[in-house]
């Protein structure tokens, strides 16, 4: 856990949240999940948000799973926290290793430099990331309950943004889900995953390109240097890095 003191939650003050962001939240993609399901989650909510990521276990399954609900309560979270919270501004890259199922971050998070991590990573704000934002081991989760700004994202996780998501391109590898609530607004958003669910939210970009929907489309939008004799993409990071450089990747 992120934050220098406990911060107490009442569950009046999270039932109000609930109350304010209905609609954002029963427009949640998810199959398996109600806005009636909170009022169960929050009555057994313990004093303290601390508390109840400490006892929290990280979702199953695929986006369309168990983490539609806990992305919910973390919305309530930080809106039942208010002005509480404090922001944190690193200076250079962040790296999350940690054996611990939740990294939390109790307000805005800064990054200047490239974020990479692993686990889930609660952001109870916006997430600002000067470099490239990815996770870098599977089953990673990332709930930011505010917008999302990064030069670049390459994300294998199941993503959430209750804003909107902000990058020059934007990349959905093996596992990749996103949902940013107020869209994703890139120069290229590329899904070039099989076993993820891809783009769950709106899309606003230039190129948007998807190998599960039309691989022949995204052969034909890309540079023929990035993909091997299978036709896959070669290398991900390359690509990443390639972008971030100012390089071209389209044909």
């Amino acid at each position: 856990m992120i934050g220098p003191m406990a911060h107490e939650i009442s569950t009046a003050a999270l039932t109000a949240a609930a109350a304010r962001h209905k609609d954002m939240i029963e427009a949640l993609p998810t199959e398996e999940y109600g806005y009636s399901a909170l009022a169960d989650v929050i009555a057994s909510f313990p004093e303290t948000a601390e508390a109840f990521y400490e006892q929290l276990e990280a979702p199953e399954g695929g986006v369309r799973g168990g983490g539609a609900t806990q992305f919910a309560m973390a919305l309530l979270v930080a809106d039942a926290l208010g002005d509480s919270r404090a922001p944190t501004v690193i200076d250079g890259d962040l790296e999350i290793e940690t054996d611990a199922a939740f990294t939390v971050y109790y307000g805005d998070l800064t990054v200047h430099g490239n974020l990479e991590f692993e686990g889930v990573l609660v952001v109870l704000g916006d997430l600002v990331v000067d470099g490239v934002l990815t996770d870098w081991k599977e089953w990673s989760d990332l709930w930011v309950t505010g917008n999302v700004r990064a030069k670049a994202a390459k994300l294998g996780c199941r993503a959430w943004a209750g804003g909107r998501l902000d990058a020059e391109f934007v990349l959905l590898s093996r596992w990749g889900a996103l949902y940013a609530h107020e869209g994703v607004h890139a120069s290229i958003a590329l899904r070039n995953d099989y076993d993820g669910h891809g783009f769950l939210g709106p899309v606003h970009a230039e190129h948007q390109l998807d190998f599960e929907a039309d691989e022949e489309a995204v052969v034909a939008a890309l540079d023929p240097a990035l993909f091997n004799d299978d036709g896959m993409i070669e290398d991900e990071d390359e690509l990443v890095e390639a972008v971030v450089a100012g390089k071209s990747i389209l044909r």
